[in-house]
């Protein structure tokens, strides 16, 4: 802010220079000097515009008229474009999000009342039931439509059966993203997706550090369909985040965490349409797929020999190479 304020300072008091010396010029000069002292003024003209413009994307705006509740930055100090630089609290209307358990979910309508009690205010507030849109695109704004149709025709060719994706399961209005990967599991163990998401299609097999059955989590599936980003790399928020903090940074989500299962699926899926595995560079952990010592099983793509890896690691190791993958999982309708 300082800097920029400043360099508008600066070009304001060139341009006055300019000016004053193209009034000197105006009194007898030629035409040629006189073009020179004008395409100076404009300049900086343009210079001072330029700075204003730089002044003016130094300032941040609310959203919302509120009060400044928490002040996170100091004047100075270089901050990244995601970091939070203060917390602003409404002084109109409080929107409360909260976790309603499974078996209360029935009782919840739009524009129903709820008691709602705070410890920083006494009393009880009584508010009103909103239902809480998912941030994203809409389902038709994403390739999700063209994705299914692969994973229909990958589905019959390795695992032997038809399916119709758009009947068997209600898909939601939005998506958190553009480019979606769907992973269909008909229930298959950890052995059977090897065999039949890799060997079944003549590609090399998995290397894998311990027996992908001997994981926790290594058994039938619950068939489902798993919607997830189709990136190169794991959910950018989770990157060196380590695996012992999984439940607290899902807590509350839409999302689950990918499993080895299918995300072997999902990366055989993407290798057959775009000819390339997921996690080129990179790695994803499996926080549901542990060993019996409590190491978490991983998985990327070895670029040198062209395979996809399955490897294990402790529970607690926060390497920035590692990342989840969330996907949205969706239940078969009845």
């Amino acid at each position: 802010m300082t800097v920029a304020k400043q360099g508008m300072r600066d070009a304001e008091s060139s341009l006055s220079l300019q000016q004053d010396q193209l009034a000197l010029t105006l009194a007898g000069a030629t035409p040629e000097a006189l073009a020179a002292e004008e395409a100076k003024v404009v300049a900086a003209e343009t210079a001072v515009a330029i700075k204003r413009h730089a002044v003016s994307q130094s300032y941040l705006y609310a959203p919302f008229a509120g009060l400044i509740a928490k002040q996170d930055t100091k004047v100075g100090q270089v901050i990244n474009a995601s970091e939070a630089v203060g917390v602003l609290i409404s002084e109109g209307a409080l929107i409360i999000e909260a976790n309603v358990p499974e078996a209360d979910i029935g009782q919840i309508v739009v524009g129903g009342k709820a008691n709602v009690d705070l410890d920083a205010f006494p009393g009880t507030f009584t508010l009103s039931v909103m239902p809480v849109e998912m941030a994203g695109y809409p389902f038709k704004e994403t390739d999700c439509m063209e994705w299914l149709d692969h994973m229909e025709q990958f589905a019959e060719r390795c695992f032997g059966m038809k399916v119709s994706l758009r009947k068997m399961f209600r898909f939601p209005a939005r998506l958190p993203w553009k480019k979606i990967l769907p992973i269909y599991n008909p229930g298959l163990t950890n052995r059977e997706m090897v065999d039949k998401a890799f060997v079944s299609r003549k590609l090399v097999a998995p290397y894998e550090a311990v027996d992908v059955m001997k994981y926790f989590g290594s058994v039938a599936n619950v068939p489902g369909l798993y919607l997830t980003e189709r990136s190169a790399k794991p959910t950018p928020a989770t990157m060196g985040l380590p695996p012992k903090f999984v439940k607290h940074w899902f807590a509350g989500r839409q999302t689950v965490p990918l499993n080895l299962c299918n995300y072997g699926i999902g990366t055989s899926l993407c290798h057959k349409v775009e000819n390339q595995f997921l996690d080129p560079v990179t790695w994803t952990w499996f926080p549901e797929n542990t060993l019996t010592d409590g190491n978490v099983a991983g998985g990327g793509c070895h670029p040198g020999y062209g395979k996809v890896e399955f490897y294990y690691l402790a529970s607690d190791v926060g390497n920035g190479c590692f990342g989840f993958r969330e996907a949205i999982f969706l239940k078969p309708q009845n």
